[in-house]
């Protein structure tokens, strides 16, 4: 057999792209693996995140107790809700997009990460938008066609 493998650990937003991307090569297959269980309707429900927090599709991970942060929380720890279903943490997200800031991707650009200036990376968010917003949609900032 001739095969080749790709590896990616998770079906999360960015997993999940690239599976798709994958699989636009018709010579091969490609197999999406994400622990926990399959999405429900509360996904997809605005707020519903919030009764998602700490059932079976919350990771739930905890960060170590702070020195310098977290001043407002007992122990000085915080909790960190993580999805565990298809689409990753996207299920806890409250269904919310947002772009990077600008000036992150300029600065990692101006740091050596060729092909991640706002610039080149633009294309590929119009790319992934399918804005319906009649007001909006068309202004040159936002994308038609694509999966969100």
């Amino acid at each position: 057999y001739n095969f080749c493998v790709f590896e990616k650990v998770g079906g999360g937003s960015a997993g999940s792209v690239l599976a798709n991307r994958l699989s636009e090569d018709n010579s091969t297959t490609v197999l999406l693996l994400e622990a926990g269980d399959a999405e429900n309707v509360v996904t997809e429900i605005p707020l519903g995140w919030s009764i998602m927090r700490k059932s079976k599709y919350d990771w739930d991970f905890e960060i170590e107790p702070q020195d310098v942060s977290c001043f407002a929380f007992q122990q000085r720890k915080i909790t960190l809700p993580r999805g565990k279903a298809l689409g990753g943490s996207s299920i806890l997200g409250n269904l919310l997009y947002t772009r990077g800031n600008r000036r992150d991707f300029d600065s990692w650009f101006d740091n050596g990460s060729i092909g991640w200036s706002w610039d080149d990376l633009f294309p590929y968010f119009l790319l992934s938008e399918d804005n319906k917003n009649p007001e909006i949609a068309y202004n040159g900032y936002h994308g038609r066609g694509g999966y969100l």
